[in-house]
């Protein structure tokens, strides 16, 4: 049965992110998985689960932007009080 996929990795998803991040084929994964003795996948779902896993963090991370607790807009007012500094500042 499939594990439930969350913004939350537990050890084996973080292991299969780092992974994929480094750059492993979906079937480095499968064998490193197997070797570690953890869940069986087959090489056709380690990008699925891949995607699904990006797509829990970015909805969570949205969650928290749109809650504001994240401080996102903090950097993007700095970055425009820059800009607007440096076009002041060339004129």
């Amino acid at each position: 049965m499939p594990r439930k996929i969350t913004a939350e990795l537990d050890s084996e998803d973080e292991l299969i992110m780092t992974l994929k991040e480094h750059g492993y084929s979906d079937q480095q994964v499968v064998d490193e998985l197997r070797r570690q003795g953890r869940t069986k996948y087959d090489r056709k779902t380690i990008n699925s689960r891949t995607v699904r896993i990006k797509r829990a963090i970015a909805a969570r991370q949205d969650e928290l932007l749109e809650e504001e607790l994240t401080d996102w807009h903090e950097g993007e007012v700095r970055n425009k009080v820059i800009r607007k500094h440096r076009s002041n500042s060339a004129n």
